[in-house]
């Protein structure tokens, strides 16, 4: 576990979505009992209060995650052969070639910062690159822009 305060720059790209972004229960309620179900939190909250807390103040969150409205804009606008639809596919649902490599969570400008400001994160801007490598944040799908 990293100490509270102890780094100046996260960089995440295409791993949140990888985990679940709701509440679930995780026990029945007992109707003799009245005891009430336990419950999770969401992991994409979890794991964004968490870098917060490693953050140091003014710290920056560098994030990546697929534009699921872009996405679907491009499935259903443009013309894309079987294997293009394929790939959109893949990139929604993940790759599921093993059980990690699935997605939970489809992200969007508005959820997202919806979820960013819930985890007291501050200054949320979108930015066409980092500029730090090319990574998944940097695909441009077909030539119809980043997602």
């Amino acid at each position: 576990m990293l100490p509270s305060s102890s780094v100046h720059l996260l960089y995440s790209s295409h791993t949140l979505e990888h985990l679940p972004h709701y509440t679930r229960d995780i026990s029945l309620p007992n109707a003799t009992t009245g005891v009430k179900p336990t419950t999770r939190r969401s992991e994409v909250i979890d794991a964004l209060l968490e870098w917060n807390r490693v953050l140091v103040p003014d710290g920056q969150l560098m994030l990546a995650v697929p534009n699921i409205e872009a996405l679907a804009t491009i499935l259903i606008q443009k013309p894309l052969s079987r294997a293009e639809k394929l790939v959109i596919m893949h990139i929604i649902y993940g790759g599921q070639d093993d059980q990690y490599n699935v997605h939970w969570t489809g992200f969007y400008w508005d959820f997202l910062v919806d979820i960013l400001t819930y985890t007291h994160y501050c200054e949320i801007r979108k930015v066409d690159t980092f500029g730090l490598f090319e990574d998944a944040s940097t695909l441009d799908l077909f030539g119809y822009g980043s997602i």
